[in-house]
């Protein structure tokens, strides 16, 4: 999941033709969601508390820097019984890894707004390398950063122990983000 955070938080790597600018993730005007699938069943759900921050130079998008957290608890499963089953050390681990996070280290321009994005998404203690692609464009408020990777769940040992008896969850996870980058003020 946390692979999932630090591409949402790739995109929000744009801004306008010229210097390099600093940017927010604007959480109010964000959201990441995940699809996994339970006992043949898709299941939705999101991430409730994040935040990041970027610079970025169109001219030259490989000195892009970009890093992002996410609160493990933030979970949102639909179902408080589920919230608990998620948080707890079977899962995401929260109270022992309370945040996910990511790390730029690569951003290379590809064509139409997209960027092929390489990064190190850490999930309970394990750093994995992703590679999503970002789709960035100019909206009023700022820029929009739009993606979808899947990842294998068992890289970051979610969704096993007990609770894995009494469930079948598929390995592989869909992570989706629409995030909002606004732009950083000096003040910040």
């Amino acid at each position: 999941m946390r692979r999932l955070i630090a591409f949402a938080a790739l995109l929000i790597l744009w801004a306008p033709p010229g210097a390099a600018s600093d940017w927010r993730l604007a959480p109010a005007g964000s959201e990441i969601t995940f699809v996994y699938v339970e006992n043949d069943r898709p299941k939705a759900a999101r991430f409730r508390d994040f935040d990041g921050r970027a610079r970025f130079d169109p001219a030259q998008p490989e000195t892009a820097e970009m890093s992002m957290r996410v609160e493990a608890s933030s979970i949102d499963m639909g179902n408080p019984f589920l919230n608990t089953i998620a948080r707890s050390i079977d899962w995401l681990d929260a109270a022992t890894y309370p945040e996910m996070s990511f790390r730029l280290d690569r951003l290379t321009a590809l064509e139409d707004g997209r960027y092929q994005a390489e990064g190190t998404l850490s999930v309970k203690g394990r750093d994995v390398v992703i590679t999503p692609i970002v789709e960035l464009v100019d909206v009023p408020e700022g820029l929009r950063a739009r993606g979808r990777f899947v990842f294998d769940r068992r890289d970051y040992r979610i969704g096993i122990g007990f609770t894995s008896l009494f469930t079948r969850i598929e390995d592989e996870v869909a992570l989706s983000f629409d995030l909002l980058g606004a732009p950083a003020t000096a003040q910040e």
